[in-house]
């Protein structure tokens, strides 16, 4: 379905995933759902089908489900609301709006994950959190983030954990970039 979707049926893809019932085919639906959006051209047309389907739904899970679509428009509206996602009454919407965050398209998301890592709500946060930064500051293979050596600096003074500096370490190997060595060296 993802694959002969248009546009067009986008809407009532992510009314469908809102209405799953069952955990087994929540991750195809929202696929699906993901797949059909992404065929969508402007990011504000794609918060436009998300956003009213969001807002209606009740159920925690379906509610994680569609709040995990914002990333793909990913757009300020997107981010404004998993950024208010963080403040929900239910755990498991707290939960996924980290891990969305954490799979932002850009890093405008950069500044909410620094902060959920530096003042985690539980320990689960500050990883995913973490995990989301390292993912930002190394940015993609073909767009590296220019300030890849600054915000890995900035990261490995902010902690002790071994564990949290190999993870910026890991990620900072992989950076195509001879400033990276000046980095890893101390």
């Amino acid at each position: 379905l993802g694959n002969i979707s248009t546009p067009d049926d986008a809407v009532d893809l992510v009314r469908k995933l809102a209405e799953v019932k069952k955990g087994e085919v929540r991750g195809e639906a929202e696929n699906t759902a993901a797949r059909t959006i992404a065929k969508i051209e402007k990011p504000s047309d794609q918060v436009t089908v998300i956003l009213p389907v969001l807002d209606r739904t009740d159920n925690p899970d379906a509610r994680c489900a569609v709040l995990r679509l914002l990333r793909i428009p990913g757009d300020s509206k997107a981010l404004e609301t998993v950024k208010s996602a963080l403040q929900d009454k239910e755990q498991r919407v707290r939960d996924s709006a980290i891990r969305t965050l954490g799979e932002w398209p850009d890093d405008s998301a950069w500044a909410t994950l620094e902060e959920i890592y530096l003042k985690p709500e539980k320990e689960s946060h500050r990883v995913l959190a973490l995990r989301g930064l390292v993912r930002l500051a190394m940015g993609s293979a073909d767009k590296p983030n220019p300030r890849l050596i600054q915000r890995c600096t900035q990261l490995l003074k902010s902690t002790d954990k071994v564990e949290d500096r190999k993870l910026i370490l890991g990620g900072l190997g992989n950076a195509r970039t001879p400033a990276a060595l000046k980095v890893l060296t101390p």
